[in-house]
């Protein structure tokens, strides 16, 4: 699979093509898995900063919940 960007007519390959070869798929759904996850958790600790209710997870809990899945 080779990234190509699209620039006035003319296809190059990506900067991003060799990382991409280098990782299988499987590596980056969990890549993207932990990201979103990640800024899931980052969100719930901006909650919980300015709710004075108890709010559950944070940046830790949400990517291992999302791991295991």
């Amino acid at each position: 699979m080779l990234a190509v960007e699209v620039v006035s007519g003319v296809s190059e390959p990506s900067a991003l093509a060799p990382l991409i070869q280098f990782l299988p798929a499987e590596a980056w759904k969990i890549l993207l898995l932990l990201f979103l996850s990640f800024l899931i958790g980052l969100e719930r600790e901006e909650h919980k900063r300015s709710s004075e209710y108890y709010a559950f997870g944070g940046v830790r809990t949400f990517p291992l919940i999302g791991l295991i899945g």
